[in-house]
């Protein structure tokens, strides 16, 4: 009888049960390495806040906690945080050692494309619309300290240059656009510390993602490493040596 009544729950109750069984398996299916438990517990809590796939997830936790081990001075900072799924990852490894996260989003959804971005990203503007309120609610949920991050609502142009960052240990950007990912790199690069890594969401789907940072790369005579996070994401390291461009190890 008691099962019955589970089965019989309220619509709603269901599917968010039917949510967190999917979003449980598809963790585990990319746990490779094996997701340590907090890491585990972290994932199902961020997920139902973010597009983002669970291996660019993973790459967010590893690289995070790798600036922390390797004692990388700086922020993490996030340029699209949408929902705050992502950012929240960061935040709570930054929480550790009450370091500052910085949170970037219009809030209105994506901008207007370039034609660098093609003709299938005209159909998405106005689409990845995050809520401000979402990305508070997510990161009480992870134990941030929200007196260390500061949200910063309005579009890129407008905001990442006069933002007081510092340093940055961590960039996060997930911009999806040519002169939206452009302009992140423009104003923030030079912010990065040397060693710092730079993640990029969008880099194997929207082509103008990947124009913008491949002209940036060649412009600055750089040659990183560009790791995989899966089949679209990509990750690097900023060069130590900007003559040469070398690059720490991966």
């Amino acid at each position: 009888m008691a099962n019955a009544q589970v089965t019989a729950g309220p619509p709603a109750a269901r599917r968010l049960a039917s949510r967190l069984k999917r979003a449980t398996k598809e963790i585990l299916s990319w746990s490779v390495p094996p997701a340590s438990l907090e890491e585990l517990r972290l994932l199902r809590t961020v997920r139902p806040y973010t597009m983002v796939p669970v291996p660019r997830l993973r790459t967010l936790w590893k690289l995070a906690n790798r600036a922390s081990v390797e004692g990388l001075s700086g922020a993490f900072v996030e340029c699209g945080s949408c929902n705050g799924g992502t950012g929240a990852i960061l935040a709570h490894v930054a929480a550790r050692e009450a370091r500052v996260v910085w949170l970037f989003d219009s809030f209105e959804g994506l901008p207007e494309p370039k034609p660098q971005d093609g003709e299938r990203a005209k159909a998405w503007v106005g689409q990845c619309l995050g809520q401000e309120e979402m990305v508070r609610e997510v990161l009480s949920r992870v134990g941030a300290k929200t007196d260390r991050v500061q949200i910063v609502k309005g579009w890129f142009d407008n905001t990442l240059g006069p933002a007081q960052t510092g340093p940055i240990a961590l960039l996060h950007l997930d911009a999806d656009w040519y002169e939206s990912t452009m302009t992140i790199l423009n104003n923030f690069y030079d912010r990065v510390v040397p060693g710092g890594f730079l993640v990029f969401d969008d880099y194997g789907h929207w082509p103008g993602c990947r124009r913008a940072l491949d002209e940036f790369l060649q412009t600055r005579g750089l040659r990183p490493v560009l790791m995989p996070s899966d089949n679209e994401g990509i990750w690097f390291r900023k060069p130590v040596d900007t003559r040469n461009g070398s690059t720490p190890s991966n």
